[in-house]
């Protein structure tokens, strides 16, 4: 249910803070809480202005007693919430999206691969190509192993007598 909100959450528009507020009433229902608990909480962007990572942006969760957080984890905590079913939930959730995008790419890799071959097969046949028939390998016997090796033994001249080898 949360993994669906937080989804839901995503896909919608970023109206007075919006999506931020309920991808954590998302998260807080994952922690075992109420979405309710963000009635009247609102988001604020603020920038970095000093050191290394000056410029960078970052959201925070007010409350309406004026407490800031700086994460939907303190969030959760200052609920007195279960932060790591959350996060395991969130996680779940992520990994059920990769999952589905690489299901989907690997969908659309064998229809392209499908099509390649079936316009080669067409150009082919255009030219009045066939192709080969594939030789029916099920009537030869199986290759012989070397059982010291178990690999197949290969067929190698053998080495000349010693007493034709030239001096060195």
């Amino acid at each position: 249910a949360a993994a669906e909100a937080a989804a839901a959450a995503d896909e919608e528009g970023d109206e007075e803070g919006g999506a931020p507020l309920r991808k954590l009433a998302a998260f807080l229902v994952a922690c075992g809480g109420q979405a309710g608990l963000v009635d009247g909480w609102t988001t604020t962007q603020g920038s970095r202005v000093s050191g290394v990572t000056a410029g960078t942006s970052d959201l925070y969760y007010l409350s309406p007693l004026g407490a800031r957080f700086r994460s939907r984890r303190e969030v959760a905590r200052h609920f007195a919430l279960d932060d790591e079913a959350g996060l395991a939930a969130l996680k779940a959730a992520a990994e059920a999206r990769v999952a589905s995008r690489r299901a989907d790419v690997e969908a659309r890799k064998g229809a392209r691969r499908a099509a390649d071959e079936s316009r080669q097969r067409r150009r082919e046949a255009a030219r009045g190509f066939t192709p080969p028939a594939r030789a029916d390998h099920s009537a030869l016997p199986p290759p012989v192993l070397d059982t010291a090796l178990g690999r197949p033994e290969k067929s190698l001249p053998p080495p000349p007598p010693l007493d034709e080898l030239p001096p060195p």
